[in-house]
């Protein structure tokens, strides 16, 4: 189906999830285009003074004769729009919305419609609505594409001596000052937790993104595994604590926001670990592009290879092997369990 989308205003979504401010958005926009004029809010409803793209209900509004500007709204990702979409390039406003509320606005959105399928549990409707993020996965990367693709550095220097974590005490003995720059460091940290420096210098940044419900799974098992670390006890009662931002570093989602809201965006690369899944290959050359180290086709499959979750796994400088049993106790859960980084 598609729609024409000449002088058309339309109000995207985030992802396919009803109740992420689009409501909102269909009274706001309505408004403003008849210059605060309330007719067209008090005498339309929205489902057709702004159509859903997505509805075949539309097709019956004969959008081609509206006046333009037209408004539509729609939940379908950018790859989904209408080929229209691309030709005539009309102005959009994309809403987000904190993904916690996007679950509990669409869980009891799904109670109330009778035309969407029932949400069962809530339990059961978290995992539907969801179904570690990577960061041990570029401490293998990042140091192969500075060096080239020369395996010396993953195959000779433990991952957190070779890209040490700035929130730990321990990292203060590496002398970090003496290393040669440029200086790899990983944290956890929120932004707005950075160390003063950090915004005077603006360092690169390469932020990794992974979806929550893998995130929360993997660091339930890490919990599990690490004597260092609170233990998690129940599984539901760590999602209730996950949700909550009850966990090392808080909420996964102000995670998120803070960096995505981040100044000096020249300075950051945000990258997921489901892209890194998908394309390896293509993955490192634009982090290599990103940290301006040009590298050739051979390198880029090397680093490629060496990376392979099947290889790191087999790398005792990477796979955590080294760690005393009582520190990070590995017959409880792998630290590199399946596509875990």
């Amino acid at each position: 189906m598609d729609y024409p989308c000449i002088g058309t205003c339309l109000i995207i979504n985030k992802n396919f999830h009803p109740s992420t401010g689009t409501h909102w958005m269909k009274e706001i926009v309505p408004l403003i285009m008849s210059g605060g004029d309330p007719e067209p809010v008090d005498n339309i409803v929205n489902w057709k003074r702004v159509p859903w793209l997505e509805l075949q209900q539309t097709a019956s509004l004969e959008l081609e004769q509206r006046p333009s500007p037209r408004l539509l709204t729609t939940h379908f990702q950018y790859n989904m729009m209408p080929p229209s979409f691309f030709e005539v390039k009309p102005k959009v406003i994309y809403v987000t919305r904190n993904p916690k509320d996007v679950f509990t606005s669409s869980f009891h959105h799904h109670e109330a419609a009778s035309f969407l399928v029932d949400p069962g549990p809530q339990t059961q409707f978290l995992h539907k609505f969801l179904d570690g993020k990577g960061t041990h996965w570029m401490k293998e990367i990042v140091p192969l594409i500075m060096s080239g693709g020369d395996p010396e550095p993953v195959d000779n220097i433990v991952n957190w001596k070779r890209v040490p974590w700035l929130e730990l005490q321990q990292t203060a003995s590496l002398e970090l000052e003496q290393r040669p720059s440029p200086r790899l460091l990983t944290t956890h940290f929120q932004y707005n937790m950075m160390p003063p420096s950090f915004f005077e210098v603006k360092p690169k940044v390469i932020y990794v993104t992974r979806n929550p419900k893998d995130v929360f799974t993997s660091s339930f098992h890490h919990h599990e595994a690490a004597s260092f670390l609170v233990d998690p006890g129940p599984q539901t009662q760590f999602l209730h604590n996950f949700l909550d931002g009850k966990v090392l570093f808080g909420s996964w989602f102000d995670h998120v926001k803070s960096w995505l809201n981040a100044e000096d965006e020249e300075h950051i690369m945000h990258i997921s670990y489901e892209q890194m899944i998908m394309d390896l290959k293509d993955s490192v050359c634009n982090m290599a592009q990103f940290l301006q180290t040009p590298l050739d086709h051979e390198a880029i499959e090397k680093i490629a290879d060496r990376c392979l979750f099947k290889n790191m796994k087999k790398n005792n400088m990477s796979n955590y092997s080294t760690v005393p049993r009582e520190l990070l106790d590995q017959t409880k859960s792998g630290f590199l369990r399946k596509v875990n980084g």
